[in-house]
């Protein structure tokens, strides 16, 4: 492989050093377990923020370090494989290559072009559409993506969209972001905002309502997204619909043995994900459950080489590493020492909300670039008082502001869905760090302000 010295590649090397000095010579003040976790955390953010290689080649350096220089215990390592997460998107990549087998995604696919597609305009407002509307009624943002890149890469097929084609990159980037940025806004949507609400009623016995979440964070970070998440695919990837899109073999003839087996069992896991508060069995397990049955010989749907020849494995390995360094994180002492800056060091002055919300905020999102999204409630929740105190803001508004800032992503590695959504659908990295960039930079712009005053009209800065 050619290798050619860019500027990803020059931040690749300078990072790579930077870690092989702090693996090996601890910084003054840090112990040598803490300094080597902080370079296999800069090792990781580095090249994911790069992808200036494949996203799971680190995680087997990251697992392979660890273990070689006993930095943290194997269970601690490589506690992603057992976390609900993981088997989630399992149970999601059979599904899709269910889709994919059975020819169902290609169905749905016809579908959905009949009913959005007289426009590329309105096909991409379609999709944005689909995904906010699912996420009520999914409540995982990894379920949604890994069911819905089947359905828009046949989508994308259908339309005769090319490898290279800004209407495909259109199709893809639209599904995925529009299944799972918005959701931020939902409270059950998605596993950042579930942490949020749990840790804030542990920590300080707030239990946050449905209604009061949606009615603070949707109309802004849900609706106002799904609208910029549009606008920003259409002007990246701006296409037509073709004049005659080919008919195609499943719109002429009735629905297979396989395909009706699919849906009955896709029908049972969408009802089993909507009312988890009933039957209390979790969307990951209902996944694998699902997964099972789809492989099962006489009854699933897929041949016995699946596991073999038709998994992404390299997602899963991706997200396992991703899984547990926010772990290794959590359970280090960097969380204490972040936290200890942050009381030391914020420029937090009563009185001064704007600047407090901006500072807020942006401490919320460098966190999540760091440890991820879902690290970010369970390393500023517990200093929700510190900060209220600090800032002279109310507690509450001190916690609802953090989603402001998880929500704001500027590179996929910090949610994991999207980043699975990116692999599966075969989307270069460079097209999706770009997109993902512009839009972490407009919503900072834009968006940011406008959360600030819709708080002040709702009345949470006192």
């Amino acid at each position: 492989m050619k290798f050619r010295l860019s500027f990803a590649n020059g931040i690749a090397l300078l990072g790579s050093l930077i870690v092989a000095i702090l693996f090996f010579f601890p910084v003054a003040g840090l112990d040598q377990q803490t300094t080597r976790i902080a370079a296999l955390t800069l090792f990781l953010v580095v090249f994911w923020a790069t992808n200036v290689v494949p996203p799971y080649f680190p995680v087997l350096i990251f697992f392979a370090l660890a273990m070689i220089f006993q930095v943290i215990s194997p269970a601690l390592a490589f506690s992603g494989f057992a976390s609900g997460a993981f088997w989630l998107v399992f149970g999601g990549l059979v599904i899709g290559a269910a889709f994919k087998e059975t020819g169902l995604a290609t169905r749905i696919a016809d579908g959905i072009s009949r009913f959005f597609g007289r426009s590329y305009r309105g096909l991409i407002g379609g999709l944005v559409v689909l995904g906010v509307l699912l996420s009520f009624i999914m409540p995982s943002s990894m379920g949604r993506v890994v069911m819905l890149v089947p359905i828009a890469l046949a989508l994308a097929d259908r339309y005769g969209y090319g490898l290279d084609a800004p209407g495909r990159y259109g199709i893809l980037l639209a599904m995925i972001f529009g299944a799972h940025t918005p959701s931020f806004g939902i409270l059950p949507a998605n596993v950042p905002n579930m942490i949020l609400a749990g840790t804030t009623e542990s920590v300080w016995g707030i239990t946050i309502p449905y209604g009061q979440y949606f009615f603070l964070n949707f109309p802004v970070l849900g609706l106002l997204k799904a609208l910029l998440i549009f606008a920003l695919v259409l002007l990246f990837f701006p296409d037509h619909l073709p004049e005659k899109t080919p008919s195609t073999v499943k719109e002429q003839t009735p629905m297979s043995a396989d395909e009706k087996r699919l849906g009955m069992i896709l029908i049972v896991v969408v009802l089993m994900w909507a009312f988890d508060f009933l039957h209390g069995i979790a969307p990951s397990w209902v996944a694998l459950a699902a997964a099972l049955v789809l492989l099962l010989p006489g009854i699933g749907v897929l041949p016995a080489d699946t596991l073999n020849k038709r998994l992404n494995i390299a997602s899963l390995i991706f997200v396992a590493g991703l899984i547990s360094m926010g772990a290794m994180i959590a359970q280090s002492e960097l969380t204490v020492l972040f936290s200890q800056w942050i009381e030391n060091t914020l420029p937090l002055t009563p009185g001064a909300d704007f600047g407090n919300y901006l500072v807020l905020s942006i401490t919320t999102l460098l966190t999540s670039i760091v440890g991820t999204v879902p690290t970010v409630p369970a390393v500023l929740v517990p200093l929700a008082d510190v900060l209220a105190s600090l800032s002279g803001l109310p507690l509450l508004t001190v916690l609802m502001i953090q989603v402001v800032g998880f929500s704001t992503i500027f590179f996929p590695y910090q949610a994991a869905p999207l980043v699975v959504g990116v692999l599966l659908a075969n989307i270069p990295a460079r097209i999706a760090l770009r997109f993902t960039l512009v839009l972490g930079f407009v919503t900072l712009l834009l968006l940011l302000p406008l959360d600030y005053l819709w708080l002040q009209i709702l009345g949470y800065f006192g």
